[in-house]
């Protein structure tokens, strides 16, 4: 998308969605070889719906995938978080809002250590 080609994918919820959410592709059947042809070839004959969707899939990426954008508003989001978390400490809230620790899983059986592949013993 962001180097201003159209998208063929199979109906997976995040690359079926943006295709067709603008517009930049064509969205085939998971293992059908044949609709995957024709998808190219009805790209490959259709100058217009090409050039339609690689410019639209160029605007969509630069758009929704615009890492510096996009860090900023994690930036801004974890500064946010951190404040709020700050304040309910300094107001003694701090046991209640305490984060849980992860912890490995009780009773669950150790896979063991992996064999080397291609050795013997």
């Amino acid at each position: 998308m962001a180097h201003g080609v159209p998208v063929i994918t199979t109906p997976t919820p995040l690359a079926a969605d943006m295709v067709e959410q603008h517009g930049c592709g064509l969205v085939v059947p998971y293992e059908d070889p044949r609709a995957a042809a024709e998808a190219i070839r009805r790209l490959g004959d259709d100058a217009i719906l090409r050039h339609t969707a690689a410019q639209r899939g160029r605007e969509a990426a630069l758009t929704h995938f615009n890492w510096p954008d996009k860090a900023a508003e994690f930036t801004q989001w974890l500064e946010t978080w951190v404040r709020e978390d700050a304040g309910t400490r300094r107001a003694g809230d701090a046991a209640r809002t305490r984060r849980p620790r992860l912890r490995p899983a009780t009773g669950s059986p150790s896979p063991g250590p992996r064999p080397r592949s291609g050795r013997v013993g």
